[in-house]
């Protein structure tokens, strides 16, 4: 049905593929395609049970393929995504881009969300986040923000203004509602608007910091910093005031 479907369509910006096939297995296919000379290229996630070895070994040989273990989540799936579809690590870059510092998530440690709901924001994003050497997780509305942190916390949302269900301000909104200054996580503003009040309405509803779009990785870079600080002084203040109970 996949070769069908793709003879049909001329090509998919990606396949996801399970492992677990009837009639023809997930490797099978993905090998398939990849040797076609007339196949357009496809990059191809290939989804299986459990970690297996020699599969991995399998797909390491194939261009463009990844290999994803179950069970499958929103962030993995996307990061795999981002592996097969992003430009590889080698390709020419813009000489005119600023020099990132690599040891940013080493100096300053942060585990961060991801807010937004345009997907070539997100590539931004995780690139940036990447070459400074952090891993984040990205989600695509205010509700989705606010089921993460229920699942685990986390130090740092970075946080579109403007996402469809729930936006950035009422999320923010949200959050220092039931979470206390010290328990929350620091949430940093991200939005294309320039309009004067702004930078006033992102705080306003709580949010801690402010970068604009298009992201300047230095200002990024800047804006994570001042969360980690601001973390440790929140930290500071807590454990003073538990020794002085």
């Amino acid at each position: 049905e996949v070769l069908g479907l793709i003879e049909r369509a001329g090509s998919f910006d990606a396949l996801i593929l399970n492992q677990q096939l009837p009639g023809l297995d997930g490797l099978t296919l993905t090998q398939k395609l990849s040797s076609d000379p007339e196949a357009l290229p496809c990059p191809i996630v290939l989804i299986a049970a459990t970690a297996d070895v020699a599969l991995n070994n399998q797909v390491k040989s194939l261009k463009n393929v990844v290999c994803l273990e179950q069970p499958v989540n929103q962030s993995s799936l996307y990061k795999a995504l981002l592996q097969v579809t992003l430009p590889p690590r080698n390709a020419q870059t813009n000489p005119n881009s600023p020099d990132i510092n690599k040891i940013v998530a080493e100096q300053y440690p942060l585990k961060i969300l991801v807010a937004e709901d345009n997907l070539i924001n997100q590539q931004v994003a995780y690139q940036w986040l990447n070459k400074m050497g952090y891993r984040a997780d990205f989600v695509g509305n205010g509700l989705e923000v606010l089921e993460s942190l229920h699942r685990q916390p986390y130090d740092v949302v970075l946080m579109d203004v403007h996402m469809p269900e729930m936006d950035g301000l009422s999320a923010a909104r949200a959050i220092t509602e039931e979470w206390t200054s010290a328990s929350r996580p620091m949430i940093v503003a991200m939005t294309a608007n320039a309009m004067q009040g702004d930078r006033e309405r992102c705080l306003q509803a709580g949010m801690d910091d402010y970068v604009s779009k298009p992201i300047r990785v230095q200002e990024l870079m800047n804006a994570l910093k001042r969360c980690a600080l601001m973390r440790r002084n929140i930290a500071n203040i807590a454990e003073s005031n538990r020794d002085n109970i």
